[in-house]
């Protein structure tokens, strides 16, 4: 199978999987949230935002190692053999399973002292059990990226919602039996085990098999700086925001609105989650074949795609924002579409900017430093912003500083990847694209009320305007439309028209 067939073939279990898996989060994210409260949901967030911290520490930058160097093994043992493809894989996974053991180890006894680090004591007996969701999530992730970095996307995409399936089926049985927090927790760590057994099967073979040794520590750097732009990354992330909100009093209710003005901002970018991934198999092989020029001329055709994914769905969702968190979280909830607003608005420049796969582009590149030098500073600059705002703005301080470093490495980051390998941004798409979604919202203002069935109907008049326009404007270039031809007929004959 060509690259181009495995990217599309790649891609479709990439989408069906986060159209599954996007729809299974809003509706567990929405049990949890209505049966906790805001209060207790303020409470989970912020064990979670704690938990949020032990895959940086057992992460070890293993799962970039993969995605970056797994295809480029793949491509040697069509000659050589699969040996070292083994012994790469099983090393790692014996790593990563010694420090998720410590790691788990470590939560579960010092509990009570990371607990009043955060000044949230009440929270001590809640990371104890969650003590185990550290083990299974860090093997998990390794072990779903082996399949990922070979664009080997439906098993990933199956057990990733086996998972979140199970997970929603018992925090429902738990909640209703009275168990609250607790009930959450339990349901999450049964929904690990059958996904950890399932995944030990499928890549039996990779930790079994006959292996031939080779010298890994070229391989172990781009681990490293992995590890470190994670840590950096960690304090761009809502989980640095939560535990600060959380160590300045802010109450605990406030602490549910950004979760949830968090969460359904990363939701609603469900089309690029996961995606990263292949994209970053394509880079390794366009650049392993072509060079930089190969590099940048799929850099630009990937800005597109991911434009193309994302915009649509954040502007209607920045418009109609109170409507939509109220119908899926409460009326309880409402008041987190002003956070997600500021959210959403900040992450517009930075997915515009195409600033999503910079990182990738780094990695090969030999560029890791300075990416880590520009996530560092920004990063401290997240964590000063933290500091000054949140005592005396609360959730909206903790908002702004998130958003707007984010915006800021993105701008760093793409200016420095146009420089080194003279990538272009598609701007005439973009201002098509922004243009023809702008006017499609239109028709949406003319139909009146905010409950669910006006919502819908204001979405189908949204997508068929879209489709119109697109066909009307047709913002896809010839070029494009080739890379799709090559791979798959049957989509071609329906991007053509646009």
């Amino acid at each position: 199978m060509s690259l181009r067939s495995r990217f599309l073939s790649g891609f479709k279990w990439n989408v069906i999987g986060q159209l599954l898996s996007v729809s299974i989060g809003l509706l567990l994210s929405a049990v949890i949230a209505r049966g906790l409260g805001p209060d207790d949901y303020g409470l989970y967030a912020s064990i979670f935002a704690v938990l949020g911290m032990f895959p940086l520490l057992i992460n070890l930058g293993f799962e970039q190692t993969i995605n970056v160097k797994l295809p480029e093994l793949m491509i040697k043992a069509k000659e050589v053999g699969t040996g070292n493809i083994v012994h790469f894989i099983r090393t790692l996974f014996s790593y990563r399973l010694i420090v998720s053991l410590c790691a788990g180890v470590i939560l579960y006894f010092f509990a009570s002292e990371i607990a009043g680090l955060i000044h949230q004591q009440s929270i001590a007996g809640y990371l104890r059990v969650a003590s185990i969701c550290v083990v299974f999530t860090g093997l998990i992730s390794l072990l779903a990226m082996v399949f990922t970095a070979q664009l080997k996307i439906m098993l990933a995409r199956i057990l990733g919602a086996t998972q979140q399936i199970i997970t929603l089926l018992f925090v429902f049985i738990l909640l209703k039996l009275g168990l609250r927090i607790y009930g959450v927790i339990y349901a999450m760590i049964i929904g690990l085990i059958l996904p950890f057994l399932i995944y030990i099967f499928f890549s039996r073979r990779y930790l079994f098999d006959k292996s031939e040794k080779f010298n890994l520590s070229g391989f172990y750097r781009i681990g490293l700086a992995a590890w470190l732009i994670g840590f950096v990354s960690f304090a761009l992330g809502k989980q640095t925001d939560i535990i600060l909100l959380n160590y300045f009093g802010v109450p605990s209710s406030q602490v549910g609105f950004y979760n949830i003005a968090f969460g359904f901002s990363v939701m609603l970018s469900f089309l690029l989650i996961g995606i990263g991934p292949i994209f970053q198999a394509i880079f390794s092989e366009t650049y392993e074949k072509n060079g930089a020029k190969g590099l940048a001329d799929s850099w630009y055709i990937i800005a597109k795609i991911g434009l193309l994914l994302w915009f649509p769905v954040f502007a209607f969702a920045i418009l109609y924002a109170p409507s939509i968190i109220t119908i899926i979280y409460g009326e309880a909830f409402s008041l987190a579409s002003g956070p997600f607003r500021i959210l959403a608005s900040f992450n517009m420049v930075y997915i515009l900017l195409n600033a999503s796969f910079a990182m990738p582009v780094f990695y090969l590149i030999n560029r890791k430093k300075i990416g880590l030098c520009l996530r560092i500073s920004v990063g401290i600059l997240n964590l000063i912003l933290d500091i000054i705002l949140i005592p005396k703005y609360g959730v909206f301080g903790a908002v702004f500083a998130t958003g707007a470093s984010t915006a800021l490495i993105g701008i760093l980051e793409i200016g420095v990847v146009i420089k080194d390998i003279q990538a272009r941004l598609p701007l005439v798409f973009y201002f098509k694209i922004i243009l023809l979604f702008g006017l499609a919202l239109l028709p949406t203002l003319l139909i009146g009320g905010e409950t669910i069935i006006p919502i819908i109907l204001k979405g189908v008049v949204y997508g068929v305007s879209s489709v119109i326009l697109m066909w009307f404007l047709k913002p896809i270039e010839a070029r494009d439309k080739q890379f799709v031809k090559s791979a798959s007929e049957p989509l071609y004959q329906v991007v053509r028209y646009f």
